[in-house]
């Protein structure tokens, strides 16, 4: 995925993410969370906050594919950088 320069606040409808390496941690947190074994992903949904270390993203509901390493955020979704 290439990023490009967004603005410090910037709304949106979807967001989709590339996490960084495990040196730089992702923090996730939503009112709901469900983590499917079968596919090693999260499923997050009220209030969801990601706080990455280029990016703070606030999204009604989002995914994170775990193994892939990307996060797809919907609905009411503010990036900030």
């Amino acid at each position: 995925m290439t990023s490009s320069p967004l603005p410090a606040q910037e709304k949106k409808d979807r967001f989709a993410l590339t996490m960084p390496s495990t040196r730089d941690p992702v923090r996730i947190s939503a009112d709901q969370v469900v983590w499917t074994r079968a596919d090693n992903s999260l499923e997050l949904s009220g209030a969801v906050v990601v706080e990455h270390p280029d990016y703070l993203i606030r999204a009604d509901r989002a995914r994170a594919d775990l193994d892939a390493r990307v996060i797809r955020a919907e609905g009411n979704v503010t990036v900030e950088r």
